[in-house]
C-alpha cells in the first residue's frame, strides 16, 4: 500500500471578506519605556527607546488580521505558528 503524502494546510482566510493574500498576526505584549522627567509646559517626557517584555515567549492573545476589512480573528485550531 502507497503511503499518503501530507497534503499542505490552506492559507487561512478572512472569515469577513475572505482575502488571505495580506494578513497580519498581532498579539499583546508589554512595551516598557524609561520616564526622563517632565518639561517646562509640563509634558511627561519618554525615552524613544523602547524594551518589548515576552517577544520570544506566547504572548497574550494572538490572533490575525485582515487590513482589507479591518477583521481581527482566532488563528484557526490547530495552526502551528513558526516565527521566522
Amino acid at each position: 500500500m502507497a503511503a499518503r503524502s501530507k497534503r499542505r494546510p490552506a492559507m487561512p482566510a478572512c472569515p469577513k471578506c475572505g482575502q488571505n493574500k495580506d494578513l497580519r498576526h498581532i498579539e499583546d505584549c508589554v512595551v516598557e519605556r524609561r520616564v526622563t522627567g517632565v518639561d517646562e509646559t509640563g509634558v511627561l517626557v519618554v525615552d524613544g527607546f523602547y524594551i518589548t517584555e515576552g517577544w520570544d515567549e506566547a504572548s497574550d492573545n494572538p490572533r490575525l488580521y485582515c487590513p482589507e476589512c479591518d477583521t481581527q480573528f482566532a488563528i484557526p485550531e490547530g495552526t502551528e505558528v513558526e516565527f521566522t
